[in-house]
């Protein structure tokens, strides 16, 4: 007999799928699934009324949208939180899902007197899926310390200067991969590693406090191998490249990645009468976790006098991770806002400006537009032209202005997007 629970999830299964517009989203492939890559090859279908293809084909991509929304929603909650919301879930996703595409491009498209069909590749923001169905749903991987196993619990990285979960506030957000060798250990200690046991991280505790008043957000993070997300890979050895490093952080949700060694000994041949000298070095570099770029890397060293080894093997790895961290915040700081004023463009490629006269009214026509500043002609040829236009929203928004535009001569197609560079077309009507 089935079970009402089963019955529940079968029913919502049927549901998700859209009937009305025969969408059917497929991944390509078990593999990029595993790694939890969010882009989808999509066939979107619509039927043709009055023997408008036009309409029909942004009626195949919005359905094409909502299959891949409805896929990935099932990915990152259980079908049972999803339907125990589902009203809500419809409410939030079904009339919006192209806010929650990040970007899409067309594959193909083929359409007859009756039905118009797409294939789309389409990438979906499971970040903001997440945040707008935050009130009502929870992933599954949003645990609370006491849900979680001990192993991924913070193990004593926490600092006064990381407080609050840096999700809260507001800022580029930080993690620190710091594989660090003190005196009281032979091997180099990470908390990415095999090892459970919970340790202080010296270097990074004085680099995190240091990059917070420069306005980032160090992360928390657990300790040991379950602390890394399955989907970034066990990468469990204390030297990690730029591509796994900003791996790792992709997929715990950071902006910015800060890897690294600190490595400390005691200085050889120390004169009578003095103190032990202890020599502590640095190295680190700041990666983008989305592209894995080098912003910026440091090398300091500090040495420190100390009677007590213990002490000795402790102080100046702060120190040289305080200096580190004082070098790099403002390193990292100039390139955060250099990519962030580029983000803020967006890069259009329109194509059918041979009429002149529609190219025009075109730019009149955006010129118009809120939130649009500063529209830059970067290249102009016969039927085409490349501009630059200034829009600190998100290029979603950008686009769901586009489409309101309205012309009594021509329409307007958006042929591809990818990011913040699209290309559309003046189509005579």
């Amino acid at each position: 007999m089935i079970t009402i629970r089963f019955f529940n999830i079968y029913i919502l299964f049927c549901i998700l799928i859209p009937v009305s517009a025969n969408a059917l989203a497929e991944e390509k492939g078990k593999d990029d699934a595993d790694r939890g890559n969010q882009s989808f090859a999509v066939i979107g279908n619509a039927a043709v009324y009055k023997q408008n293809r036009a309409d029909a084909k942004k009626s195949a991509i919005a359905a094409a949208m909502r299959a891949a929304v409805n896929q990935t929603a099932l990915r990152i909650f259980s079908p049972d939180a999803v339907s125990d919301s589902f009203a809500k879930f419809n409410e939030i996703t079904a009339d919006h899902a192209g806010d929650f595409v990040e970007n899409y491009q067309v594959l193909a498209e083929n359409a007859s007197d009756k039905e118009f069909r797409v294939l789309l590749q389409i990438k979906v923001s499971e970040k903001m899926l997440q945040e707008k169905c935050a009130d009502f749903i929870r992933p599954e991987s949003a645990k609370t310390e006491e849900e979680k196993p001990e192993e991924i619990k913070d193990a004593g990285n926490r600092t006064e200067a990381a407080g609050a979960d840096a999700s809260a506030k507001k800022g580029p957000k930080v993690l620190f991969l710091i594989a660090e060798q003190n005196l009281a250990d032979m091997s180099p200690v990470f908390w990415w590693g095999e090892s459970r046991e919970e340790r202080v991280i010296h270097t990074e505790k004085a680099m995190r406090e240091n990059v917070s008043a420069a306005g980032f957000l160090p992360m928390l993070h657990g300790f040991g191998a379950g602390a890394v997300p399955n989907a970034a890979g066990l990468i469990l050895q204390p030297d990690v490249n730029n591509q796994e490093a900003a791996d790792i952080a992709r997929q715990m949700g950071a902006d910015i990645v800060i890897a690294g060694r600190a490595i400390v000994y005691q200085v050889p041949d120390t004169e009578e009468g003095e103190k032990t000298s202890f020599n502590a070095t640095v190295t680190a570099r700041a990666i983008l976790a989305e592209s894995g770029q080098e912003m910026a890397s440091v090398l300091e060293t500090v040495t420190e006098q100390h009677e007590n080894p213990a002490e000795g093997g402790i102080s100046p790895l702060g120190a040289a991770g305080k200096q580190a961290a004082e070098k790099l915040a403002p390193l990292m700081a100039k390139v955060w806002e250099e990519m962030k004023s580029r983000a803020e463009r967006i890069d259009l490629r329109v194509t059918g400006t041979r009429n002149l006269g529609s190219f025009v009214r075109f730019r009149k026509a955006l010129n118009a537009m809120g939130d649009v500043k500063n529209i830059q002609i970067r290249a102009m040829k016969s039927d085409e032209a490349e501009i630059s236009i200034g829009f600190a929203k998100a290029a979603q928004e950008f686009i769901n202005s586009l489409k309101k535009l309205k012309f009594s001569s021509f329409e307007i197609e958006i042929r591809s997007q990818s990011g913040r560079r699209m290309e559309i077309a003046l189509i005579p009507k």
